[in-house]
């Protein structure tokens, strides 16, 4: 029993095999179709083989074929439609069967095929259009006449309405006549009141100008009885002269030295008085003092050519005084660019006049030399025209400040 095969199994191998065999034919014959397709039947009479390319080639120009039968029947339908519209101008028209039914524009009294012409749609139209013509005519008839003219309420109504119109437009005109009268007679009090107005403010301005002159006068005649009038620096007092300049030396030597209480830095104003009237010269810098000389850097002058800095010629500064220490009042306000060409603070002037050589009081009295007034200064100008002071600007105090000094 071992040694033998089991007949199921031989069965199952038989089957295999038949299978195989049925596979490796239906490949085999579906490859000759696909060939035969492809590069064509070899069993073909005449030794002809139609290939797949062939074949659609040929499928293609009879694609080609009936699109161009499909654009000539299109012409040829267009044709007959232009020959149809020409015909119809003729009046002659076309049954289904392509025979002329009728026709108008011709002594013709039969068709093609001896048949009598019908009335033609022509005709048939004419007939309608004449008979709508005729009950239009009826109509405007109808409407024109005397019955249908007349509508009384309307007539009425329409009346009625004109008269309300016109009394409304009468009221109108008595209103704007009344708005008009009313109109005129307030620019009538306008104008007078104007009048009376202008009157006033000229009686009014020559009353203040009289009065403002008169105010004036009576206080320039205070001013002059009681001699107050403020005077401002304008000259300055001589302090000293100059002893010896040379000619292309920025240097000059003066008559004033430690005992007269100049020290280096000192700025002096170089003027002289010629035909009694003032005229400034230069400017210099005391730059080393001895006992009674002292020599000067010349820092600015005026014309070097027409007036230049000779032997002699006075020197000054109004903060400066070789006897006492001058005495000032600084007042008002002097932080303003637009009033001041250098605006400095209160602090910065009391400052310098003090390293000048010159003493500060805070309000003005008997013995001091110069008020120093900014802006909102009146009521201190005031009390200098009593004490007679001397007053100053601040940009002319600020014209003798020293190079060295440094404002806060």
């Amino acid at each position: 029993m071992a040694g033998r095969i089991h007949p199921a199994l031989i069965s199952i191998l038989v089957v295999l095999v038949l299978v195989t065999l049925l596979f490796t034919f239906l490949v085999i014959h579906e490859s000759g179709q696909i060939t035969a397709i492809t590069e064509g039947n070899p069993d073909e009479p005449n030794g002809q083989k139609i290939t797949l390319n062939a074949l659609m080639t040929e499928s293609t120009d009879l694609r080609n074929k009936i699109a161009a039968a499909h654009s000539a029947l299109a012409s040829r339908r267009r044709g007959l439609q232009r020959a149809d519209l020409h015909l119809n101008e003729y009046r002659f028209y076309y049954g289904s069967d392509g025979k002329v039914l009728s026709g108008v524009a011709t002594a013709q009294t039969k068709d093609i095929d001896g048949k009598p012409l019908m009335d033609s749609v022509w005709k048939l139209g004419l007939a309608t259009v004449s008979a709508s013509k005729d009950r239009i005519d009826g109509l405007k008839a109808e409407h024109d006449s005397d019955a249908r003219q007349a509508y009384p309420k309307l007539d009425e109504a329409i009346q009625q309405r004109q008269q309300q119109l016109q009394k409304e437009l009468q009221k109108i005109q008595e209103q704007e006549a009344a708005f008009q009268e009313d109109q005129s007679r307030l620019n009538t009090q306008i104008d007078g009141l104007g009048k009376e107005k202008d009157s006033a403010e000229r009686k009014n301005r020559e009353d203040f100008s009289r009065r403002a002159t008169k105010i004036g006068q009576l206080e320039d005649r205070i001013r002059q009885l009681l001699e107050l009038e403020l005077h401002w620096l304008k000259d300055l007092d001589s302090v000293g002269n100059i002893l010896e300049v040379n000619p292309g030396s920025p240097y000059v030597v003066i008559n004033l030295g430690t005992s007269d209480r100049v020290f280096p830095g000192l700025l002096l104003e170089v003027f002289n008085l010629e035909r009694g009237r003032y005229k400034e010269k230069g400017m210099i810098e005391v730059i080393e003092v001895k006992a009674q000389i002292a020599t000067a850097r010349v820092l600015s002058v005026v014309d070097n050519r027409a007036f230049p800095l000779s032997k002699n010629d006075n020197l000054g500064n109004p903060v400066f005084s070789t006897t006492r220490p001058k005495v000032f009042v600084v007042t008002g306000e002097f932080d303003d660019p637009k009033k001041n060409k250098s605006p400095h603070t209160k602090e910065d002037l009391e400052n310098f006049i003090r390293q000048t050589g010159g003493v500060v009081r805070d309000k003005l009295s008997p013995g001091v030399d110069i008020l120093v007034a900014g802006d909102r200064s009146d009521k201190e100008q005031d009390n200098a025209r009593e004490f007679q002071v001397q007053a100053m600007t601040s940009d002319q105090l600020m014209k003798y400040v020293r190079q060295d000094y440094h404002p806060k």
